[in-house]
């Protein structure tokens, strides 16, 4: 049996590592309503990434923080360090 010669052509292209981010995304970003500590009110903690999590305080009952996340963390997130995380 004789070799059989095989041609081909590697084509190359630019390196783009897997971790390629689109442009347009931004980092997640929750909401969530939480007692505070001493009892008395309610919360509003942001899980912002890298761990940081702010807190909005000054809603006496659970149903205000959750309207306000639903109503008004969005204007919120614009306003909060430039918006961007928004």
């Amino acid at each position: 049996m004789g070799a059989t010669a095989l041609n081909f052509v590697l084509a190359f292209r630019p390196f783009r590592p897997h971790t390629f981010t689109m442009p347009d995304s931004k980092p997640k970003v929750t909401f969530g309503p939480i007692p505070m500590k001493n009892g008395k009110g309610w919360c509003v903690r942001v899980m912002l990434p890298h761990g940081r999590q702010p807190l909005i305080d000054g809603f006496n009952k659970k149903a205000e923080a959750i309207a306000w996340i639903e109503h008004e963390s969005g204007e919120w997130l614009k306003r909060y360090e430039g918006g961007k995380y928004a």
